[in-house]
Order: C-alpha cells, then structure tokens, then sequence
C-alpha cells in the first residue's frame, strides 16, 4: 500500500482520477468511485490497492493537517458555493477550492440567505479546519437555476465594470497621429497594396494584408496598427486593460478591453489614409518553410477594407451579374487575395503533415437579447476566408515567435501542449477517438485528427481543439503547441482585444529599436487574461445546459459519436455534445442515428446527460 498527495479530477462516467507527482514524473491514478467525495481540482491524499486508489476517509488527523495547510497555500478571499443548513447550523459548499462544507458566520449587513441558494461568501483563514469561517456576501438566488450561476460566476470581474473618469479621459484625447510626420522614422509602405481584413471575431481591423510573390518565394506581409504608440504602460488605460486581459465579448455589449472612443480611432486601420503600424514581413518558399523575417515600424496606406462575406463571393464560381459591383471595388487588391488564398493552402498542407491539428469549422459566438444582455450561445460556421486569415496568422506568430526568442527579447508565449491522459482508462478526458495504446505515445492528438476526418466524431473533435486554442497557456518561455505544430508561437495581431498581444507588440517595437523590455512586469496582466479564457469557457459550458434546460421535455435527435468508459457520446443537432450513461437498454453503436431526451442538468460544473427514448 502507497500513500500518495495530488490533484482531484472528475471524468465522465465516473473515471475519476489523481494526478500524483513522483520523482520519475507525474502519473493519473484511477479513483474508485464513491467514497470520500472531491471537488476537481482538489489536493487530495489517497492510498493504492493495485492500480487504482481511494481518497482517505475524514477523520484521518494527518490528513486534516495537511488539507488545511493546502488551504492556507491556497488561500483566497472570497469563494462561491450553496447555502445550507445542517442541525440548525449554516454552511457553504464550494464549488470548488475547499472540498469539505464551511461554518457560516452572519454579520448584520450579510444578506438574508436561504438553503439552496448561490451565495458567495469572504474566507476567514486561519489555521484550523474547525476555526475556518465564511461570512455571507452576495445571495444570487437558487443554485439550480442558471441565472444564479451566471451571475456567481461574473460577479466582482472586471469585464462587467465601467471604465474610471482617468481612463475614458486618456482614451477621448487619444487621436490618430499625422503619419506622414514620421515618414523619415518609419518604413513609407505607401506605395505597397496592402488591405485590411475583418473576419466574424475581428471587426475593428486591427490588421492589414500585403502579399508579393518574388522567383516562385512569396513575400507575406503583415501589419498591426501600431496602438503602442499611444498607450505607456502604467497609465490609467493601459492599468485597466490590463486587468481585464481579455475582452470577454469581443466588440458586442459586454466588456471590451478599451473604451470605444479609444478602439475606434487609433485602433482601427480601416480609415483608408496614411496610418502608424508595425510591419511583420517573411518569406516563405514554394514549400512553406519561412525563409526570412523582419520587422519594422511603418506607415501604411490601407487600400480597402475587405471583409469574409465579400471575399468568400468573390471567389466562388459563380458569375453573377450582382457580383460586378464587387468586382469592380475589389480590383485593386484581387490578385493578392487570390494569392494568399495560394500561400494559405500551401501552409495549411506543410502544416498538417507536419503534425498540425486542423482548425474548426465553427466558431462558438455568444448571443445578446434586446436587453442588451447575455441570452447564449450559437455555433456559427467560419467562411473559408476566415479559415485563410488563421492559416497567414498562425504562420506569422510562429515566424516572428522565432525571430524574438533568438534575439532574446522577452515575449509572451501561446501554447497548447497535449492533455495529459487518464493511465486508467489510457484515454484523455473527453476524447475517445484512438486504440488505447495510442494515448500513451507522443503526437497523438494529430493522429486523433486524421482518424476522426468525415466521421461522426469530426465535429465534436475540432470543437474541443478549437476550446483548447482559445484558451491558450500564456508563459515567458516558449511551449508546444500542437495545433500549429510549433514549439514556439506568439500573437500579436490583436492588441485591441487580448492585452498579452499589445504586451507582444511593445516586444516587437522594441525588437526593432534594440531597446531592453522587461515582459516580467506584465504577469498579474497574464493571470488576468487566463482567468478570461477560463470564464468564458465556463459560461459557454452553461449555456450549454441551458439550451438543455429549454429542451428538456423534447425528444432530440443526436448522433452516436464514440463509445466512451461507462457510456456514449451523442451528438446533438444543435452541434453541443453530451454523455449518455450506460442503462438497461443496450448501448447504440457509434455513428447511429438516435433519439434522446435530457436526463440531468448540472449548471455548477457546466454539464447534462442524455437518457434514449424508448422505441415502442
């Protein structure tokens, strides 16, 4: 019997596991279900019997020892959970963080709470499990509905508060520079043909295409509106950006990184006249292996502002007479698009034989009531121009990615490593699409790719890549990333949504004016930003389980996409996935055609179950 200390994970159909660390690295251990129940991502203390394990009993004095010194470590001011009362005495149960219930202690302006309600409660900590107290902040209303959960999980972020007086005044004087005042500072691209291009997620162009193909090499170029230039860091615009990290809802009516005054001014280059930008210019031969990279700071001259839907028409088959006002606006910048749209398949090829992951066809956008409020989430297709932009960025960011690392300049790094898979079941959580062994051997989330193109479980597959992409690991030293097939990409394309891609292009400037940048100083901005991603995952997960909600009492049609331990998973027309738990009637195969009704709904954690409706 070994005693062992790590991470609580829950996995569907009840393979549960650990993850311990051990000096020859870190290993999954299967949990037997049942028992001393866990919260994911707990530290936890288990014993083995073989090869699985179980969690320690309460009562263990060794173990309360060290579970509240993994509080204390751990320690934070507030936590959520539900309210309830046991023996005439209140507690909280969190949803996550502390895996064991926590004596509520009321003060007289604590709100009136009820068991079974969402509340979120501020942590006294102190050195004991029994002296651990919580007094009551917020009442969100009943846990099981989604609204309390919503507005639990937004609740105290930055993304909902309004920008301060210092930083609306900052962002209001803020005004596009006279770009022709810095010509004898600057590349002059004026004479170049570069565009702009404004894709579903992106409709402030903060970007800009240029394309020349030279002996059979192409020249890509790319061109960031240069908002550095306008925002130091340490003001009172740049502070609050930085503590959103992220724009939660892009550019609908949620939470933008900047005010609008500021985005649409000096953020934009869709203006058509003389602009500052930070050029990105590499060469890539027939192959598509990068050549050569440089950088400089320029002044562009956008030609036009192409946008997908147009794109996508112009180079579709048809030839219709509707199509020649577009023609004849396009005319300007049509041979290069038709190349990039060259150099982007080109890419994609070399990229996928590479190892590469390709890139879903879906994107997952949230939805707004008149109200201007949240109402959900729809999962709208990306046209093949938005395709072709991600393919020329992504080959950007990995060039200028190694161009910085060599130079030493320090940067912020996107990864996105393979998920560590569960020993027990030799499978990752949540995808099932390989032989087991095949989990346990490097690149294995490229073989899933190939092995899943024109199944059932295609859609589901890409719609977890696409997860993983937009919730990137941000760090100071490059790691893999898969779907690119690099180990070294940054991004820097964007800073008027994500603040590590502005922190990206004070790198880059500094890069070119060979002055020292200190990227360390921006890492509370880089913690701000993970808790972005994971937020918005979290509510894309629930408004998952509303849709279910809302359906409950119908019958749904679904495909059967893989087996999985202890059940399937079915495919639901609306393109969201669900488990379905094995019960008394057979199991479907995998690809079959089947209908199912919602069995159980679980806002706290983001998930619903399927039951089969019986065939008469």
């Amino acid at each position: 019997m070994q005693k062992y200390r790590g991470i609580f994970h829950s996995g569907h159909g009840g393979d549960d596991y650990v993850t311990v660390a051990c000096p020859d690295g870190e290993y999954d251990l299967s949990v037997v279900p049942g028992g001393r129940p866990a919260f994911e991502g707990d530290f936890v203390e288990v014993f083995t019997q073989g090869d699985i394990a179980l969690i320690f009993t309460p009562g263990s004095g060794y173990k309360r020892k060290c579970r509240v010194a993994e509080v204390i470590d751990r320690a934070r001011d507030e936590i959520t959970g539900d309210y309830v009362v046991s023996e005439k005495t209140a507690y909280i149960v969190p949803d996550d963080y502390i895996p064991f219930r926590v004596k509520i202690k009321e003060s007289p302006a604590s709100p009136r709470c009820m068991p079974g309600d969402k509340i979120k409660a501020s942590l006294t900590k102190y050195k004991s499990v029994s002296a651990l107290r919580a007094v009551p902040l917020y009442d969100f209303g009943p846990s099981g509905t989604f609204r309390a959960n919503f507005n639990a999980a937004v609740h105290g972020t930055p993304h909902y508060a309004p920008f301060s007086a210092a930083a609306e005044k900052q962002a209001s004087a803020a005004r596009p520079r006279e770009a022709l005042n810095y010509l004898n500072k600057r590349r002059d691209l004026r004479g170049k043909t570069v565009f702009t291009f404004s894709d579903t997620e992106n409709c402030h162009n903060s970007y800009a295409f240029s394309i020349t193909k030279r002996e059979g090499d192409w020249e890509l170029g790319l061109h960031v509106a240069d908002i550095a230039e306008y925002i130091e860091p340490g003001t009172p615009l740049d502070n609050e950006a930085a503590s959103r990290g992220k724009a939660l809802f892009s550019e609908r009516d949620g939470s933008p990184l900047f005010p609008a005054s500021f985005r649409n001014s000096v953020c934009s280059l869709g203006s058509e006249r003389p602009v500052l930008a930070v050029s990105a210019f590499v060469t890539i031969d027939p192959s598509g292996n990068v050549l050569d990279t440089e950088l400089c700071e320029s002044v562009i001259d956008p030609v036009l502002t192409a946008t997908a839907s147009d794109v996508d028409a112009l180079l579709s088959v048809a030839d219709s007479s509707a199509l020649m006002p577009l023609r004849r606006r396009y005319s300007a910048v049509a041979p290069s698009i038709e190349q990039l749209y060259e150099l982007a398949a080109v890419l994609r090829a070399a990229r996928v034989a590479g190892g590469g992951v390709d890139f879903d066809i879906c994107d997952r956008v949230f939805a707004f009531n008149t109200e201007k409020q949240v109402s959900g989430i729809s999962i709208v297709p990306r046209s093949d121009s938005a395709l072709m932009a991600a393919e020329l960025l992504a080959a950007v960011g990995k060039a200028c990615a190694e161009k910085l690392y060599y130079s030493g300049v320090g940067c912020v790094y996107s990864s996105c490593a393979e998920r560590r898979y569960n020993a027990a079941t030799g499978m990752p959580a949540d995808r099932y699409f390989l032989p087991q062994a095949d989990y346990a051997k490097p690149g294995y989330t490229a073989r899933e790719s190939c092995a899943v193109r024109g199944k059932a479980g295609e859609h589901w597959f890409f719609a977890g890549v696409t997860a993983e992409l937009t919730d990137p690991d941000l760090s100071f030293e490059p790691k893999l990333h898969y779907i690119f097939n690099t180990e070294k990409f940054i991004r820097f394309f964007d800073p008027a949504e994500r603040y590590s891609d502005l922190i990206n292009l004070r790198a880059v400037k500094a890069y070119i004016r060979e002055t020292p940048f200190d990227v360390t100083r921006f890492a509370p901005a880089l913690q701000a930003e993970m808790r972005t991603y994971a937020l918005k995952k979290r509510l894309s997960a629930m408004f998952e389980v509303s849709y279910a909600a809302r359906n409950r009492e119908k019958e749904l049609k679904a495909v059967i996409v893989k087996k999985t331990v202890g059940g399937v998973v079915a495919l639901l027309e609306c393109g969201v996935c669900a488990f379905m738990p094995k019960g008394e009637t057979p199991l479907p195969e995998e690809g079959e055609n089947v209908k199912v009704r919602v069995r159980e709904l679980d806002y706290k954690h983001g998930r619903f179950t399927l039951a089969p409706v019986p065939v008469l």
